[in-house]
């Protein structure tokens, strides 16, 4: 895997990440790279930087109306979309973390991405005021998207692997079943 150095390396690498190409995999060979942090290399990587953050909240958020429009109001549903969405808000967080960035560089485009998610967040909360029954304001609320940062909550889920010694119980109720003729 080679590392980014030059202004070249990095654009090419940051139009990939706008695209979507090779996410995890663009963004650990930014992580690792190196720039030199000169005026013009400078203020041309910022906008660029800019662009891609810009592009990529707007596709999360698409992608997550998209979600929620296909979830037909099924809660598992939503609890899927949000997530989905936390764990895309947590990969723009590692970028606009990249160490190459100089400090103040860092913290303006952690601040543009937190202020992204805190408005979708409220955004949501709006919306879910008109459920009547209130349960969608609490799963919202309860499955906020500000949690993006939290490893635990923005990774994907793993699929388990069953154990030698947890074996699936098969699905019984105690409820009366009633056939009718």
């Amino acid at each position: 895997m080679t590392y980014p150095r030059t202004y070249k390396e990095w654009s090419d690498l940051l139009y990939q990440l706008k695209q979507g190409e090779d996410e995890e995999e663009t963004l650990l060979k930014l992580e690792s790279g190196t720039l030199e942090w000169t005026a013009g290399v400078a203020e041309k990587i910022t906008r660029l930087v800019f662009e891609v953050l810009e592009e990529r909240l707007h596709q999360t958020v698409q992608s997550f109306q998209k979600e929620l429009n296909r979830s037909d109001g099924s809660e598992a549903a939503i609890v899927v979309a949000i997530m989905n969405a936390r764990r895309r808000f947590g990969f723009l967080e590692r970028m606009c973390r990249l160490q190459v960035f100089p400090e103040e560089v860092r913290t303006s485009f952690i601040h543009i991405h937190a202020q992204y998610v805190q408005d979708t967040q409220k955004s949501l909360e709006d919306s879910a005021k008109a459920d009547r029954s209130g349960r969608l304001r609490i799963l919202i609320k309860n499955n906020s998207l500000l949690n993006y940062n939290n490893p635990e909550v923005a990774k994907p889920p793993q699929a388990s692997s069953p154990s030698n010694d947890h074996q699936p119980k098969p699905f019984t109720t105690t409820r009366r079943r009633v056939l009718f003729k």
